[in-house]
């Protein structure tokens, strides 16, 4: 469906076909789910909700998604896409909003997202923020993120998470709470503030906040009064930061962050980052199973 107005949903939907979604086809408009709830029911390789630009294609600028509520109800998505917003979202455009929407449900496909798919704002630019917003679920299979796919707001642009969490566990490798690995990489930015993490991490390379490489290669990634409360119970497990965050030239930064939880794993999971080139200021950690405290 071709988006060119304002909209409002009146009533709940139900979409029970793969390739059902919404078209941004112009710019300065706003979809408004009215806190009414989309299911996805029982579809596999489901398009994506929202498409605003691809991979050839520029997005809209100045739109408005907001109080959307997704129930993904036993569902996949198409690789690489998110349940809300399809890859490349936001691609080359300004002033893109998601505002209190939700998703519930579990990612159980291969390189699945609960909001955005990879590439968001990212490749020739882009401006896309999410603020308000909730995932709830486990998230089950690598290369997943609950919120921003992998590469989002790289090449150029910039993603925002604001006052966005995550309830759920992470069982799989290489997978993240907010943003994906190599998101705000060369020469992007991707910046959370306010978000957090509430869940175990069971599976190796993954992470509560930022994934592996985030703002890597002249980009930024800035955490910003975040934290996680669970149990990293997987070596190379990490609550805030992932591994090479900041390297080759990148900028990383964990501000005002903290971790609360156990640490169960034999392997070498750490509670703010496995990164000696991460800058991390005024961040601490609680070791809930030996009674423990440190500033990181």
């Amino acid at each position: 469906i071709k988006l060119t107005e304002n909209t409002m949903l009146a009533e709940d939907i139900t979409i029970t076909s793969s390739n059902h979604y919404f078209d941004f086809d112009s710019s300065n408009i706003f979809f408004d789910g009215n806190n009414k709830t989309i299911t996805i029911e029982n579809v596999d390789d489901f398009s994506g909700l929202f498409k605003n630009g691809d991979a050839s294609m520029d997005g809209k600028a100045n739109i408005t998604i907001k109080n959307v509520k997704i129930d993904i109800s036993n569902s996949t998505v198409i690789q690489t896409r998110g349940f809300l917003c399809q890859s490349h979202f936001g691609r080359a455009s300004m002033n893109i909003l998601v505002e209190n929407c939700s998703v519930t449900g579990n990612l159980t496909g291969y390189k699945s997202n609960g909001f955005f798919g990879e590439y968001t704002a990212g490749s020739y630019g882009g401006e896309v923020t999410a603020k308000n917003c909730s995932f709830h679920g486990d998230i089950t299979h690598q290369y997943s993120s609950g919120f921003f796919g992998r590469y989002s707001g790289s090449y150029g642009g910039e993603v925002t998470a604001e006052n966005c969490y995550i309830n759920g566990n992470i069982t799989s490798i290489w997978s993240c709470g907010i943003f994906g690995t190599y998101s705000g990489s060369t020469s992007g930015t991707a910046i959370a503030k306010n978000c957090y993490f509430k869940g175990d991490i069971v599976a190796d390379n993954s992470i509560g906040i930022f994934g592996n490489n985030a703002g890597a290669t002249s980009g930024i990634a800035l955490a910003e009064n975040c934290y996680m409360v669970g149990s990293l119970n997987s070596g190379w497990a990490n609550g805030i930061f992932g591994q090479a965050a900041g390297s080759s030239g990148g900028n990383a930064e964990a501000k005002n962050c903290y971790f609360v939880g156990q640490l169960k794993g034999s392997g070498t999971g750490i509670t703010i980052a496995n990164n000696d080139l991460l800058n991390i200021s005024n961040c601490y950690t609680v070791d809930t199973k030996n009674g423990q405290y440190w500033n990181d």
